[in-house]
């Protein structure tokens, strides 16, 4: 366990964050707190919180690993970048450098929100200060432990501080993994301040509601009988219920990713990045055309992942005047810093080369320089917890009362323009196998770029995913020369666990590896 032999070598000392609350840090530290010293006063507990929250936004996930990992292996992105091949053509090894990253940062991350778990609350610092602290720590780890158990299925379940006695850990079934998460978040509920009585940029006490929902829908799987669509249900409506007083849409889809909005009324976690910080946020490095004129000062992008031709496509052939396309996407062309003209799919000569692809317009910054951008990256907001409800509504009654929560979410897409645009139409006239369909496809309109298309192309069954990639591969767009042609492997569905994982772990066994690998 490589990362986790790094923890060892840093359990004195907890971090201050350079990824963190953006009015939270007002100058840089000059001494650390030892572990026990961070505990005897209110302002050494929020400095243990800051050090777990730097942990989060640190390279490794994040800051670049998470975001490379998930998208790539959604088969919804290419990239050209070499590292990112094996990923980005699902031809994925136990030893993928992003597979590798992300498992290794999420064990940093659990320690420090077990250390956190372990020395909270106690007699020096406030019940105020403690219970906001360890609501936080307990929703971290549940977060992260949702997307362990998404990706890689059963993990090592590691619940205390790292030291010489528990070091090596079996593996845990994903159903206790999932045991864990949901016993995390219920507990945070209980200590996690409301709305109003919390900083802005941190969780609520609606964030574990909101995010045990989407634990409950992604454990009914494809399954329609599935009791954890009603559990889904009430938690959701939990949050919905109190619309205005816990969260709200934007009444504007583009004015969510404007550079300097973040942390909105819609946002329940949203992973904060400084701007002007080199090698933190890096979305706009990663998902931006180097040469755009609306961020004059960019020397370079890396322009790592690009949307699919087909991804783009789609969203367009079913709402063809939708205003979330141009927030969405650069597609067709755009302006370079020189004013000429550049093309990218679906225009002219981008349908035969390697600038074939669509770019995703989201993370725009005409701030960003070179590898210095603080675009926020949010992990879950509103307008999802709509869609989720919508869902689970129609798993359990049918369409007819599911309809009122997907159609704000439209209703809003449409009134982003003023007039407001015809489509994309509100849902209706639809039997549940048809909601169910669209419902899903309504998942990537809103949310493409945000980081889900990973987990909800694989939540339905791996026949949806096998099949979702079988349309890419038997698109008549796809130039082989230029693009990934996917292997139509169910192993897919999870990914490896990392090389180095099962040699240094001395309590997993070879057959603990996933199926396939």
């Amino acid at each position: 366990m490589k990362k986790i032999f790094t923890i060892l070598s840093i359990l004195p000392v907890l971090f201050w964050a350079s990824a963190c609350k953006k009015s939270f840090l007002k100058e840089v530290p000059t001494t650390f707190y030892t572990r026990d010293g961070a505990f005897n006063t209110d302002g050494g507990a929020k400095s243990a919180l800051i050090g777990l929250y730097s942990s989060i936004a640190d390279y490794d996930y994040f800051g670049t690993a998470y975001i490379m990992l998930t998208s790539e292996a959604s088969g919804s992105y290419y990239s050209p970048h070499a590292v990112s091949r094996e990923v980005a053509s699902l031809q994925i090894t136990s030893n993928a450098y992003w597979v590798r990253q992300v498992f290794d940062q999420s064990y940093t991350s659990i320690d420090r929100a077990n250390i956190l778990i372990a020395n909270l609350p106690n007699n020096n610092v406030s019940v105020n200060v403690s219970n906001n602290v360890l609501g936080q720590a307990y929703f971290i780890r549940a977060m992260v432990y949702f997307n362990l158990v998404r990706m890689f299925g059963g993990v090592p379940l590691h619940l205390e501080p790292v030291n010489q006695d528990n070091l090596y850990k079996p593996k845990t079934s994903a159903d206790e993994i999932y045991t864990q998460v949901i016993s995390d978040l219920e507990k945070a509920k209980t200590l996690l301040p409301g709305p109003g009585a919390q900083d802005k940029g941190f969780p609520h006490r609606y964030a574990p509601y909101a995010l045990l929902g989407k634990v409950y829908v992604t454990l009914a799987g494809d399954n329609s009988a599935s009791p954890y669509w009603q559990k889904a249900k009430d938690e959701l409506l939990e949050v919905v219920n109190r619309e205005g007083t816990a969260y709200s849409l934007e009444s504007s889809f583009a004015n969510l990713f404007k550079y300097d909005n973040e942390n909105t009324k819609e946002s329940i976690f949203e992973v904060q990045f400084i701007p002007l910080t080199p090698s933190n946020g890096q979305l706009t490095n990663y998902f931006m055309p180097t040469s755009i004129n609306t961020m004059p000062l960019a020397q370079r992008t890396f322009q790592w992942l690009r949307p699919n031709k087909e991804v783009y496509d789609r969203h367009k052939n079913q709402y063809g005047t939708d205003p979330r396309l141009t927030t969405t996407f650069i597609a067709g062309s755009y302006q370079n810093r020189a004013n000429a003209n550049m093309v990218c799919w679906p225009s002219g000569q981008a349908n035969n080369n390697t600038n074939g692809f669509p770019f995703i317009r989201k993370y725009e910054d005409p701030t960003y320089t070179i590898d210095i951008g603080g675009r926020n990256l949010i992990y879950y907001r509103y307008a999802d917890v709509l869609l989720l409800l919508a869902e689970a509504e129609n798993e359990i009654n049918g369409p007819a009362n599911a309809y009122q929560y997907v159609n704000k979410v439209l209703a809003r897409a449409r009134n982003t323009v003023s007039p407001a645009a015809a489509q994309p139409a509100d849902f209706a006239g639809m039997d549940q196998t048809t909601f169910r369909t669209r419902i899903m496809a309504e998942r990537y309109y809103e949310l493409l770029g945000e980081f889900h298309e990973y987990f909800d192309v694989r939540r339905r069954g791996v026949t949806k995913f096998l099949n979702y990639l079988k349309a890419h591969n038997d698109n008549p767009n796809l130039k082989p020369a230029y693009e990934f042609t996917y292997p139509l492997d169910q192993k897919l569905m999870l990914m490896p666990i990392p090389d180095n994982e099962m040699n240094y772990n001395r309590a997993l066994k070879p057959e603990d590896q996933n199926p396939g690998y």
